[in-house]
């Protein structure tokens, strides 16, 4: 709670490295999936359905599946097929570059990386080691475990 009121001036430098990387990575990606929709022909608008679904995606991230998401966006038919192929950069780069401009804006907007998720976890776990809350602790540690688990998994997804 306390880490949201920090002002920018106090902010640890890595974490403005890792704001300012991740700022050049978005542009790098809009950039990309613009040239690549030039090329290829792609539509140059999003739709309704994408935005919706989009929207969908990133609001409700953990509690609706990509699924859900793209069924109450409007793809009525197979829309586990229509939530992959629109998370896919091949098939939907705009999509894809409008689900990472959500995505930086709420993590901007909430101030979440990853780095600082687990080191709360770390602290929480701490705290209740502390106390002697075991059940605490080890939940604490299997949420960062978990966390570290997705990271990986999505870091090999992406280079498939």
């Amino acid at each position: 709670m306390l880490a949201g009121l920090k002002s920018k001036s106090l902010a640890h430098p890595e974490s403005i490295i890792n704001s300012n990387i991740r700022i050049i990575l978005i542009w790098l990606t809009c950039t990309l999936c613009s040239v690549i929709s030039q090329v290829m022909g792609i539509p140059r608008q999003l739709t309704e359905r994408q935005m919706k679904f989009a929207e969908l995606l990133i609001y409700n991230e953990g509690r609706m599946s990509p699924a859900e998401c793209a069924l109450q966006a409007g793809y009525k038919t197979r829309p586990r097929q229509a939530a992959s192929e629109l998370r896919n950069p091949k098939i939907s780069p705009l999509v894809v570059q409008y689900i990472g401009e959500l995505r930086a804006e709420v993590q901007e907007k909430h101030g979440i990386t990853f780095d600082r998720h687990l080191g709360e976890l770390a602290k929480l776990r701490d705290e209740a080691t502390a106390k002697g809350a075991w059940s605490a602790a080890i939940n604490a540690e299997v949420a960062r475990g978990k966390a570290r688990w997705i990271i990986c998994r999505s870091k090999d997804d992406h280079d498939r």
